[in-house]
């Protein structure tokens, strides 16, 4: 089954959020524990934990460049065309 270009958008996008969350999970973790509960005041109880999380993604957002997903899924889509054309043949 073919994808469309927004499918493919939205999965590239979810695997790159995916990669961005396992790489600061214990940040994450942090400020959950912190928030749980709370409503109003996350916004001053919890500035430490939001600003480490907030880092951490920050920093990870620049490593796992979104565009070396793509194109590594676009070498997988094109590996894949070349694979089922020489089936063909």
């Amino acid at each position: 089954m073919n994808k469309s270009p927004i499918e493919e958008e939205f999965d590239l996008r979810k695997q790159h959020q995916k990669l961005l969350k396992k790489n600061c999970q214990k940040e994450i973790e942090d400020f959950v524990k912190c928030a749980t509960g709370r409503t109003f005041s996350v916004t001053w109880k919890c500035r430490s934990e939001n600003k480490t999380m907030k880092d951490c993604l920050t920093k990870a957002a620049d490593e796992i460049s979104e565009w070396q997903i793509r194109s590594e899924y676009n070498k997988a889509k094109q590996e894949s065309f070349i694979g089922k054309q020489d089936e063909k043949k």
